[in-house]
């Protein structure tokens, strides 16, 4: 995780990440990538190994998040995007995907806590 110190704003701490495959659907539709994603205090980070390039890093903010589904291991966006873990390799996934809910909540994303 500490290579992903370079890439975090002032302030940011990292709480925690698992490394997997995930399924990632866009507007372009469904990708499929193997990396890890980063819970740090201000956002999620996907760092995915990419061919032509030495990283590719997507993130994704708090206040998009609409919903975890944990027994599913998926993070829901507004705008139709989700995030799903499909194998995982490293990492605990319902304690992350519980910091996810959690600042989502505390992002006023979640409603009502659901």
């Amino acid at each position: 995780m500490e290579h992903l110190n370079h890439h975090l704003l002032p302030g940011e701490k990292i709480y925690g990440s698992i490394t997997g495959f995930f399924e990632e659907m866009e507007l372009g539709g469904i990708h499929y990538k193997y990396g890890e994603l980063t819970a740090t205090t201000h956002r999620l980070m996907l760092e995915a190994p990419c061919f032509f390039a030495a990283e590719r890093i997507c993130t994704y903010e708090y206040r998009d998040v609409a919903g975890v589904k944990a027994d599913e291991a998926i993070i829901m966006f507004y705008n139709q995007r989700y995030l799903k873990l499909k194998w995982l390799q490293r990492g605990e996934a319902k304690h992350f995907l519980k910091i996810v809910r959690l600042k989502g909540i505390e992002a006023g994303a979640i409603v009502g806590g659901a």
